[in-house]
């Protein structure tokens, strides 16, 4: 019975993958395993396509991790301690996002500007840099302890200001009556990427923020996956925190056969 549940839950995994096939979401490319520090990572942001910056829960410091050799090469300190959910990259500064929306603008030396987001009450767990509208977009996982919408927030990255109101709003009904949101990316040809660990669903939307494809995510690959970028080829990275298995990246190349 046991071995007949898994076979059935396999295939219904893989049946949801083919929704999205430009990536092979049950076989990743590359399996990265992080240093123990790394193990709550939360947000991560391809620098070049050999390294990454990231970011954990609890520790107020900038990762600069190498793909290739498995290190952490560098190591920014802009804070002592904090909630820390997503970064940025915006020429040369850094952007870190706490869960209340709070942003911090680092150097790479560890200076910081500090934004305060003009509500309360919110919960974020992604970042992303949207250099066509020069504008960060922050990833709501939960608005004020409402439960019925997947919205997305703007940061002027030339104003440093945030947006009054989302700029993007769905009911989560329509992809996952689970989904919250723990990263978001944009893709090199445009398309916008939020994954969900809660509801182990991946969302690909367009340019325009119309859905295109949505897949399902095999717990026994993703065990909770917090994080998302992509290198200049498309070639997808997500992070997943400690959660019974290390801490890793699992990287996922980029076909763009229709």
């Amino acid at each position: 019975m046991k071995i007949a549940f898994h076979i059935a839950l396999l295939a219904m995994f893989v049946s949801c993958q083919a929704q999205m096939n430009q990536y092979n979401l049950n076989k990743p490319s590359q399996h990265i395993t992080f240093p123990e520090v790394l193990n709550e990572i939360s947000g991560l942001k391809m620098v070049n396509d050999s390294t990454i910056a990231c970011v954990q829960d609890e520790e107020g410091i900038v990762f600069i991790f190498d793909v290739y050799s498995n290190k952490i090469v560098r190591e920014i300190v802009f804070k002592k301690s904090g909630d820390f959910e997503g970064i940025a990259k915006v020429g040369e500064w850094y952007y870190v996002l706490e869960s209340d929306g709070t942003l911090y603008k680092v150097s790479v030396s560890g200076e910081k500007t500090k934004y305060d987001f003009p509500e309360k009450g919110n919960e974020f767990e992604g970042l992303c840099f949207d250099a066509k509208n020069n504008r960060l977009i922050l990833a709501c996982k939960e608005e004020k302890g409402k439960d019925k919408n997947i919205k997305l927030f703007a940061f002027d990255v030339l104003k440093n200001t945030f947006d009054d109101k989302a700029f993007f709003k769905m009911n989560k009904e329509e992809i996952h009556p689970n989904f919250k949101a723990s990263g978001v990316a944009i893709h090199p040809n445009g398309d916008v990427y939020i994954v969900s660990s809660v509801a182990k669903t991946l969302l690909q939307l367009s340019a325009e923020f119309k859905i295109k494809a949505k897949s399902s995510l095999n717990p026994y690959i993703f065990h909770q996956p917090e994080g998302i970028c992509f290198n200049t080829q498309g070639d997808m990275f997500i992070s997943n925190e400690l959660n019974g298995s290390a801490a890793n990246i699992l990287m996922f190349k980029y076909s763009n056969e229709k």
